[in-house]
């Protein structure tokens, strides 16, 4: 019912109608999204569920003690915009492993906007991802709305929460600093979340460092396992400065801030640390709302210059920025970088281009469509010469290390694969590579139509080994319209076809996005802090 009552509210309605009629038009002319429908997974839930006591094939190892929390875009009122995977509101799943026991618990993130469309009883119609990237007479007409809205937003519609206000959705990633669970989106300021006792979660509310956090917060912050600082950056599109780094102290304070500068607004998803560096990506996939009025996106692939920048964590001029240009490219999500004999390198999925269009089914088979592979990058800071290689042609996204190398040289990096039969979206495994030999030394397969996601690394308690650890996943078979999902627990060492555990959940997890592991020790320190 959520999905299709209608705003309540004079001025809210009235107010809304303009922007629905539009939309309204604009459904004439583009296809339905498959980002909405439930039967290939990527649709939302309906429902908060709370599962105490799960059933479980295998064994729980019994160091594994903690919450393996995933969040991801779940709408949950109808959307009359263009819908995009990375525009729905966020929803935290969690499974609470103690003793060889499992509860889950699956919760909206009480963001500001989803108060706010809580009080009109539907969407407010904002801005999303689809609108940026629609084109055609459709995508002209987004345009009306772009300005529309911003319009509206100076005449107090949706107050607090029209672009460049830093309240977003929370739906993409999660890092857990400082005795405090944030839940991230790129474009927003970060949402604090407590993890309760049972394992459900209670939004605190967005989090501004003390009024000090005046840029978006990216959904990859990096926390340095040595030094508890945690690095981060924030980009915007539509005015300058485009790219803020900033620093957050392993105390949790705000203690610098660099403006790397940048001639041209681009969509800039991850950057990479070393012990000494920070690693920004300025590539071709840009922003200009001029374009909409002959039917391209706003946002698209410009293509041409594709550059990495590489500055002192604690940078202060622009002097400090050395750039290399690379082949055109794009990135959203490095892997492993580290410093060594004067030079960064730097792992990440790579692909030739990118078209954020191209994630929906379209006819072609995914593989095409998608070719992310595992690359390597290594910068000379002192001849500024730059070496670029493919390490591995399996293709994949959500490249994950163990969380104590992170800035340091990692030897192991795991991904999820992408499947390569059909047109469906969606990944059907987990890799291993090693990079010291560039050779994949681990493969693990969901079988048959089961998809799942990241699968996320847990060091294994008193661990010595680098790859000595666990991988967690939710999984969904799609060819079973009523089935509920599950969560894996698979052996990250050898790698073994047959997972350790699998914990059967009270209902479906949709696809998502990134997740992290909050172990028992830390769940007992958690803080609330000032917002």
């Amino acid at each position: 019912q959520s999905l299709t009552q209608r705003p309540r509210g004079m001025f809210a309605y009235l107010a809304s109608k303009p922007l629905y009629a539009l939309d309204y038009v604009r459904s004439f002319f583009r296809p339905e999204t498959s980002f909405l429908n439930p039967a290939t997974n990527f649709g939302p839930v309906s429902e908060e569920l709370s599962g105490l006591d799960l059933p479980v094939t295998g064994k729980i190892p019994a160091d594994l003690n903690g919450e393996f929390v995933r969040t991801g875009p779940n709408p949950k009122y109808k959307y009359s915009s263009p819908y995009h995977w990375f525009d729905g509101d966020g929803m935290l799943h969690g499974v609470l492993l103690s003793s060889g026991k499992a509860n889950y618990f699956n919760r909206w993130v009480r963001t500001k906007k989803l108060a706010y469309e809580d009080s009109l009883g539907g969407s407010a119609a904002l801005p999303t991802v689809g609108d940026i990237i629609d084109h055609g007479v459709s995508g002209v007409l987004g345009l009306v709305k772009f300005v529309t809205v911003t319009l509206m937003g100076k005449l107090g519609y949706a107050p607090g929460l029209m672009r460049g206000s830093l309240e977003g959705t929370a739906n993409t990633a999660l890092v857990f600093h400082n005795h405090t669970l944030l839940s991230l989106v790129e474009n927003a300021r970060p949402y604090a979340i407590r993890i309760l006792e049972d394992g459900a979660f209670q939004t605190l509310g967005s989090y501004s460092y003390s009024g000090k956090l005046r840029h978006p917060f990216t959904a990859h912050p990096k926390v340095d396992p040595v030094t508890g600082e945690m690095l981060f950056f924030g980009y915007r599109l539509e005015r300058q400065p485009y790219c803020t780094y900033a620093v957050i102290s392993a105390e949790g304070e705000y203690i610098h801030q660099f403006k790397p500068a940048m001639p041209k607004p681009s969509m800039m998803h991850d950057f990479a640390i070393t012990e000494s560096y920070a690693v920004i990506m300025d590539l071709p996939l840009r922003f200009d709302p001029r374009r909409s009025v002959s039917g391209k996106p706003m946002l698209m692939w410009e293509g041409g210059e594709s550059r990495f920048g590489i500055f002192p964590r604690k940078a202060t001029s622009q002097d400090q920025v050395k750039w290399f240009n690379v082949s055109e490219c794009y990135v959203f999500h490095t892997a492993s970088s580290w410093e060594h004999d004067g030079k960064v390198t730097v792992v990440a999925i790579r692909y030739p281009k990118m078209n954020l269009g191209l994630l929906e089914a379209n006819g072609a088979p995914t593989y095409e469509r998608l070719p992310g592979a595992l690359y390597q990058w290594t910068f000379d800071l002192a001849d500024g010469t730059v070496s670029e290689k493919e390490i591995s042609n399996v293709y994949g996204e959500f490249p994950v290390i163990n969380p104590n190398r992170v800035a340091r040289y990692a030897q192991y990096v795991w991904y999820a694969t992408l499947a390569t039969h059909g047109n469906d979206f969606g990944f059907d495994g987990v890799v291993k590579v090693d990079l010291s030999t560039g050779q994949i030394c681990g493969r693990i397969g969901y079988g048959g139509a089961k998809y799942g996601g990241e699968a996320f690394f847990v060091p294994r308690e008193g661990a010595t080994a680098e790859d000595d650890g666990y991988l967690l996943s939710y999984v969904q078979d799609i060819s079973k319209p009523d089935a509920t999902s599950d969560l894996w627990i698979m052996d990250a060492k050898t790698m073994a076809a047959t997972p350790l555990a699998v914990v059967a959940l009270p209902g479906r997890v949709p696809f998502g996005f990134h997740g992290t592991f909050v172990p028992a020790a830390e769940l007992a320190k958690q803080k609330e802090p000032a917002l």
